[in-house]
């Protein structure tokens, strides 16, 4: 489900100042023209796809994920061919929801 009424200059002024980046160093990486433009956008309740994607890659921070109720998981997938034994241990040892894991079994079972 989308959120409605997002925000989304707060929200990257919040991410800058959480990374502790200059004004100055974000709008240098973003490429703006200067400084202003930046408030510009920290101001601003929308602004492009495109820019909102390359801000995204600037800060390390998927702002898309800001208009859903729920941000999905994101899961990285290992596959393991090994014993039952061992990806027991490994499934109590990453037992976060980051991980998803998958056993991969021999054509002959």
């Amino acid at each position: 489900m989308l959120k409605k009424n997002v925000h989304i200059g707060p929200i990257i002024r919040k991410v800058v100042e959480d990374k502790k980046m200059t004004i100055t160093e974000f709008a240098r990486q973003c490429g703006f023209a200067g400084r202003e433009y930046a408030y510009t956008i920290f101001n601003s309740k929308t602004i492009s796809t495109d820019m909102l994607i390359d801000i995204s890659k600037v800060l390390n921070y998927n702002f898309l994920l800001e208009y859903f109720e729920e941000k999905p998981v994101q899961r990285q997938i290992l596959i393991i061919e090994t014993d039952s034994d061992k990806i027991d241990k490994l499934i109590t040892q990453l037992s976060n929801d980051k991980y998803l894991i998958i056993r991969k079994l021999d054509d002959n079972v």
